[in-house]
């Protein structure tokens, strides 16, 4: 599921579409092409947040979504400017594509820093097992067989 549709692709790439109001099955990059792109920009989005804790997909009741919904058509737009022939002429020089994914990145990576709790998205918390209370707690942790050796032990120095 893409956050974003091949029309708001469009919208950023005029210049590849000529006379076309959209991409299709005859415009270069085709509607296939550019499908694929935006549900591999939902991946990259999705899995960047799941691995900052967020839980994924993000509704469309959130305050973030209309943020994710434009970074995945950047990222989309990037790989149709990038499917046709763009050609670097001098050194540090930057193609359309170029500063598409730039920004797509730079984006995700402001979008992973911010604490997205107020936009309506939701952390999934992992249990973490910082140790008992108990002494049979701690005598089960001990007699457990497959836990690995620490290399330092408390009051040994």
């Amino acid at each position: 599921m893409a956050y974003a549709s091949a029309s708001n692709v469009a919208a950023l790439c005029r210049n590849l579409l000529g006379d076309n109001a959209d991409f299709g099955s005859s415009t270069s990059p085709n509607l296939v092409s550019v499908n694929s792109w935006l549900s591999t920009g939902c991946s990259i989005i999705e899995t960047r947040l799941t691995s900052i804790g967020i839980a994924a997909p993000v509704t469309g009741d959130t305050t973030a979504y209309q943020w994710v919904s434009y970074l995945n058509t950047l990222y989309a737009a990037a790989q149709a400017e990038r499917s046709r022939i763009n050609t670097i002429i001098s050194p540090g020089e930057r193609t359309r594509d170029m500063v598409l994914e730039r920004d797509f990145w730079a984006g995700l990576d402001r979008l992973s820093e911010m604490d997205l709790d107020g936009a309506g998205l939701t952390k999934s918390y992992k249990a973490v097992y910082i140790g008992g209370i108990s002494i049979a707690d701690k005598e089960s942790r001990e007699d457990n067989s497959d836990r690995v050796v620490p290399r330092f032990y408390r009051n040994r120095f």
